[in-house]
């Protein structure tokens, strides 16, 4: 846990590592993203440490299910004084729902955010699950019906795909699409803009900026630092403190090669004291401790 520590000398803050493998393509998607059971893996990893100290989260996920994002914000604020998230390289979806909780957000060049839009799984003819963005959807469906209204005919082999929509998809949608807007609002008034002149205002043009499919056209775009600040996001640049960035990619360094030397494991949740939990693919979840981090 040396690389752990180091970041915590520099910082004097209680800090948790929380890492899934989702670049290579080996892990299974489902299990590297952020999921009911990480509430749990959460509350262990923060058993035990000061709360009278603030709390840095190294993160680094695709995202996952926004619910859990606003759930595990919660318990970080109602244990600590004060949370900050630091992002050496990709926290995307509800992993970005769960940074805008910090008081503050550590990025550098190599660090991205991305769009909060949700993603629908939809059945498709064949019985396959594929993803989409749910404003696709909607917007999909309202071409379709505009379709059956002008040729009957074409509409009746349009069928399969209207049973795929209809009912309760479309509905499931919309909640998605505002549910996702509202935890982003309410986590940005409750924390990050706690103290900030204008919060309301600021929430609002932020959470929907974010939550707009149409701002950037795929989920997977990135925001970087700069587009952060230019979105009015509280952020610490990691290049105006070298020694602190320098123990951060450290440490990230030594997670990556964690996972490569472990091909089983999919997700790390620990603290700087080498306490907490590991998921594996084929063995399941295991207590640490792991390879030095």
């Amino acid at each position: 846990m040396k690389y752990a520590k180091a970041v915590t000398h520099i910082t004097q803050r209680n800090l948790v590592i929380y890492a899934s493998e989702f670049t290579s393509g080996s892990r299974p998607s489902q299990l590297s993203s952020l999921s009911p059971d990480d509430k749990i893996f959460f509350g262990d990893a923060i058993r035990g440490l000061d709360p009278n100290k603030g709390i840095d989260i190294l993160i680094e996920s695709p995202g996952g299910v926004a619910e859990v994002a606003e759930a595990i914000a919660k318990m970080l604020w109602s244990t600590f004084p004060s949370v900050r998230f630091i992002v050496p390289n990709m926290a995307k979806s509800a992993a970005t729902l769960l940074v805008l909780s910090g008081e503050k957000i550590l990025m550098d060049e190599q660090s991205e955010l991305g769009p909060i839009d949700p993603q629908m799984p939809v059945r498709q003819p064949n019985g396959e699950i594929r993803y989409s963005p749910a404003h696709l959807i909607i917007q999909q469906f309202q071409t379709l019906l505009g379709t059956v209204a002008q040729h009957p005919i074409v509409g009746q082999r349009l069928a399969p795909y209207l049973q795929i929509y209809f009912p309760s998809l479309l509905q499931e949608c919309q909640n998605a699409i505002e549910l996702s807007k509202r935890i982003s609002k309410e986590l940005l008034l409750n924390y990050m803009f706690k103290t900030v002149e204008n919060a309301r205002l600021k929430a609002d043009r932020i959470s929907s900026e974010l939550g707009e499919f149409k701002n950037f056209l795929s989920h997977g775009r990135a925001i970087n630092i700069e587009e952060a600040k230019s979105l009015g996001l509280e952020i610490y640049d990691l290049r105006e403190d070298a020694k602190l960035r320098d123990a951060v990619n450290r440490l990230f360094f030594s997670v990556k090669e964690t996972f490569n030397r472990n091909q089983g494991m999919i997700k790390i949740c620990e603290n700087s004291q080498g306490h907490g939990t590991v998921l594996q693919m084929q063995v399941g979840i295991i207590p640490s401790p792991l390879p030095p981090l």
